[in-house]
């Protein structure tokens, strides 16, 4: 009787303070070296845990993701910002400025773990 009451308490308070450890993420990214050219959509992305966010590089490169996400390893790929009212091919929308196995979760070899609290990660990618 003590352990079915144990459990019904602890299933009324919870596991601890509110969920799994989170991390926030900034950084800056270059590309061959240098700041992009143009605005790219940064993603972090791991699957097994169904978590992810995102950013926008500002003109010197700079990003932050737009929310914490969970401690974890991740796998970032970087995306061409589109902004059409029309419909455009999908070979228009392809970020060239990164290597092509850049451009895609499944083929992006760059993975980067998050830590609790404030993360600071630079990203470092080679010109396409």
């Amino acid at each position: 009787m003590k352990l079915i009451s144990l459990l019904a308490l602890t299933l009324l308070l919870g596991c601890g303070d509110g969920g799994p450890p989170m991390g926030t993420v900034s950084g800056k990214l270059t590309i061959g070296g240098t700041a992009p050219k143009e605005p790219v959509r940064v993603q972090f992305i791991n699957s097994i845990i169904g978590q992810g966010a995102s950013a926008t590089t500002t003109a010197e490169g700079t990003y932050a993701l737009d929310r914490p996400i969970q401690v974890a390893e991740y796998t970032v790929y970087f995306e061409k910002i589109v902004d059409a009212v029309e419909p455009i091919s999908s070979n228009a929308e392809l970020l060239r400025t990164v290597p092509k196995e850049y451009r895609n979760e499944m083929s992006s070899p760059l993975k980067k773990s998050i830590e609790q609290g404030a993360n600071e990660i630079d990203l470092e990618v080679p010109g396409a």
